[in-house]
């Protein structure tokens, strides 16, 4: 397809859909979002692309007096138009950033919000749309981070049905609190009859926790449909260098009540790759990872992007591993931050990936390249 690439924008930031032709050719979908000054806007689409969640994690609240708290406001496909759904949904403190990650289900009636600074430790959130209230009505309790700094709901992540939520902490001090910063990813499952039939979150399995100091995991997590996979980053591992990150799979094993890890882990190429981006399909057999810092082209920051698929070994026991399909896809400019967002659709024969910086242009200009 086309790359499509965005006007300098606003300190608000913008969203904007579109609609992809047979022929490749993108067409905007209904107005394009704005945020006002400072909102830091992003979106994420609902698997059948009919609702979309704004966020804006630097907001200042529902009267604008809590700085930073953050917004989120759900919107359905009516035609052509966005409609707003329900109310907007603000952070419940200054500078809770709230919306800094949000996920919605395959058919966009949970939304699943990552405040990583709320109550000092990070929160998050589930919201499920009431046809009755016509409005977003909490899920559960509000998850939160074990102690001070874990940054928990740096990252979210939802199934297809929503009830299934992945959250990262990438400053959690994992191990019983003994590997400082190595971060760790918890799951959990909504259960309707928990909490004497209020229905609450139920953590699924043990925390997957950072191998390393400062491994920083669950900068980035994902899921596949039915929840029972998932990836997640480890963007500050050294294993292959000072920071070149990787990227590892885990799939849950019921008998025991365990994430058991799923194929090999995926390596940043070299020191200071920071490989941090992974998005996994929906039956969670292809992965896509990407690294926005990797050099080329005489600069940093040029980026890259791999697809993988996973293979069962002939042992039939699932240790598996993950190979490449295809060749590298790197950006076509040092600094223009290639991989920064990653997205793969559920079958994994499209990719989208984009950088929000383009050297020598505009400051800020941004990009989105499409593939199959």
């Amino acid at each position: 397809g086309e790359e499509e690439e965005a006007a300098a924008p606003a300190p608000s930031g913008s969203v904007q859909v579109y609609d992809i032709g047979t022929d490749g050719t993108l067409s905007p979908l209904g107005r394009e979002f704005f945020g006002e000054p400072g909102d830091d806007l992003e979106g994420a689409l609902s698997g059948d692309g009919q609702r979309i969640v704004i966020t804006a994690k630097n907001n200042n609240g529902v009267n604008g007096t809590m700085k930073g708290a953050g917004k989120v406001t759900i919107y359905e496909l009516e035609g052509d138009e966005w409609t707003m759904l329900g109310t907007p949904i603000y952070g419940l403190g200054t500078k809770d950033k709230f919306g800094k990650y949000a996920a919605m289900s395959y058919e966009g009636n949970v939304v699943a919000v990552g405040a990583p600074s709320a109550a000092g430790r990070g929160q998050a959130r589930a919201f499920q749309f009431s046809t009755t209230a016509n409005d977003w009505i909490q899920l559960g309790r509000t998850l939160e981070g074990e102690n001070t700094d874990d940054e928990f709901g740096w990252s979210v992540a939802l199934s297809n049905d929503g009830s299934i939520l992945a959250v990262g902490a990438r400053h959690n001090s994992g191990n019983n609190g003994t590997v400082y910063r190595s971060g760790h990813v918890q799951v959990y499952r909504y259960d309707p009859n928990a909490d004497e039939g209020n229905g609450d979150f139920v953590q699924v399995g043990d925390d997957i926790d950072g191998e390393m100091e400062a491994d920083h995991i669950g900068k980035e997590v994902s899921l596949s449909s039915d929840g029972k996979i998932v990836a997640f980053s480890s963007s500050g591992s050294d294993d292959n260098g000072m920071d070149s990150g990787k990227i590892r799979v885990f799939a849950y094993d019921e008998t025991d009540n365990l994430w058991r890890q799923r194929g090999q882990d995926i390596h940043g190429g070299a020191e200071s790759h920071e490989l941090m981006r992974a998005a996994l399909t929906s039956d969670g057999r292809r992965l896509v990872t990407a690294s926005h810092s990797a050099e080329r082209y005489g600069g940093l920051y040029t980026g890259y992007v791999n697809v993988h698929d996973y293979y069962e070994e002939s042992d039939g026991e699932g240790t598996g591993m993950w190979r490449r399909v295809g060749g590298q896809i790197w950006g076509k400019k040092a600094g223009e931050n290639f991989g920064w967002g990653i997205h793969v659709s559920a079958d994994g024969t499209r990719l989208a990936a984009g950088g929000p910086a383009r050297k020598g242009e505009t400051p800020g200009r941004g990009f989105v390249r499409l593939y199959r």
